[in-house]
Formats: C-alpha cells, sequence, structure tokens
C-alpha cells in the first residue's frame, strides 16, 4: 500500500540516501539510479528523520492483496497463479462486481507490468514536487507478479513519497476493497475521472492516502503517497493528492 496507526509506514532516510539523486523522468530499470528490489516488501525498520518507521503503507497494501488474492484464487489449493490477459478497449461502460459506477472504458495496464514509472512523466511529476530517482520493487511471492514503483523527495523534510503499484493477475474488486479495510484506518469509495476507486487513508501522526482504481476487469492499479510533514498541503490533504496522482496516471493510460 498504515501510517500513525503501526500498521504500515513510509520507506525513510536510509532508503532515501540509498536511492540515488535527483529524479530524472527518463530513467527506467537498469539505468543509473533506478534500483530493482527482489528481496521482499518488509525490508525492515528505516528511519524518516529522527522517526523510525517500517515501509511504504502502499507497500504493505500490496502485499497483503497478493497474500489474500492467493487464498481466493481459483487454483489456490493448486498453487498454480492466475494471471490475466490484457483487457480489450472498449467503449462499453462497464462496472466492477460490487460497485455502482461504470468505467468509461477499459484500460490496458499490460505495457505497464514492469515498470509502472513510465505512468507518470517527468513534468507530471514536478507539478508534486522534486524526487530523486525513482525505486522499483518486484514481488513475485503471490498469485503473480507486483511491481512498485516510488518516488522518495529531493529533500526528506520538506516532501512526500509517491508511489504506483500494479499487478499481472486478477484482482477482484471486492478483495481489493475487503483488504484495504484491513490495512487502513479510513475507507471511502469513490470515482476518479469516471473510474470506480476505493480510496484508504490514516489522519494522523506519518498521514498516508492509498487509491486503488478500477480500469478493467480484475485490473487495477494503486497510487498512494506518504509524509511525515505537517506543514506540507500533502498532510493536510492525503487523499486529494492520492487521487490527483491517480488521474495523471488515467490520463495517460488513456492516450
Amino acid at each position: 500500500m498504515p501510517v500513525g496507526g503501526g500498521r504500515g509506514v513510509p520507506v525513510g532516510q536510509q532508503e532515501s540516501q540509498r536511492s540515488g539523486g535527483p529524479h530524472h523522468r527518463e530513467a527506467r530499470p537498469g539505468d543509473q539510479g533506478v534500483r530493482r528490489s527482489r528481496r521482499g516488501r518488509f525490508p525492515g525498520s528505516q528511519e524518516l528523520g529522527k522517526r523510525a518507521v517500517r515501509p511504504s503503507a502502499l507497500v504493505v497494501v500490496i502485499a497483503s492483496l497478493v497474500t489474500a488474492l492467493a487464498a481466493c484464487s481459483p487454483d489456490a489449493e493448486s498453487g498454480k497463479p492466475v494471471a490475466a490477459g490484457s483487457p480489450a478497449s472498449s467503449s462499453a461502460r462497464t462496472a466492477p462486481p460490487g460497485t455502482g459506477a461504470a468505467r468509461p472504458a477499459e484500460l490496458d495496464l499490460k505495457p505497464y507490468a514492469d515498470d509502472p514509472c513510465a505512468l507518470v512523466t517527468a513534468s507530471q511529476l514536478a507539478e508534486f514536487g522534486s524526487f530523486k530517482s525513482p525505486t522499483i520493487a518486484v514481488d513475485e511471492s503471490g498469485p503473480g507478479k507486483s511491481v512498485d514503483c516510488s518516488w522518495q523527495p529531493a529533500n526528506i523534510v520538506l516532501g512526500a513519497q509517491y508511489s504506483i503499484g500494479v499487478y499481472d493477475f486478477e484482482l477482484p474488486y471486492d478483495v481489493l476493497k475487503r483488504n484495504m479495510g484491513q490495512q487502513w484506518d479510513n475507507l471511502d469509495e469513490t470515482t476518479i475521472d469516471g473510474y470506480p476507486a476505493i480510496t484508504g487513508f490514516n489522519s494522523y501522526g506519518i498521514v498516508g492516502c492509498s487509491s486503488a482504481v478500477s480500469v478493467a476487469d480484475g485490473r487495477v492499479f494503486l497510487s498512494g503517497l506518504l509524509t511525515s510533514v505537517e506543514n506540507s498541503p500533502e498532510y493536510a490533504n492525503p487523499c486529494d493528492y492520492s487521487k490527483r496522482f491517480a488521474a495523471v496516471v488515467l490520463k495517460n493510460l488513456k492516450g
């Protein structure tokens, strides 16, 4: 994917010191400054300023969703992953089960399965602050692969960490909703640019918000942020910024 409540908080200062120099949007996995991690989703206690914190709440949400989905998968007993194919682009409005909102059209996340960083351009990212080079983390412990791209602020005491998570397997909306409810103290079903979405947030301590957006049947992405900077705009309105970040992703998915 929480913060403040002790169930998931951001990667901190030690991570920031390792993640490289000033952010350049053109960087990709394998380039200098982009670090791929396969060490698992819980790298241990880090520090944000003088606070001892654990990994990103967005990362925790992703890991818990993977675990839950493995249990709910039709092939869970055999241990076989259930991979999702590319959704067909459609002009028809569709809605995930359990929601009243219909999608304007289905969007394809498959081209970004290995590089969710590409879902935001350099100029778009600059609207949210100044960042170091992105960090990509890959988790293949569940029914498929999940990939998370995180941008640490250039100055850890001034900005927020932003993240995008994508999956290469089907993630049912009802499973997503149930598990987001287990990870965040506050949950809200909404729409972002017409697409059904769920936001989960904490509003105390080190605040954070994650927005899960359904772009096709069984296909979602997560957009999240975390910050401990009390005078930052994200601290006062974390979900406003999480949804703004998700709207940027949707715009780029539409092409």
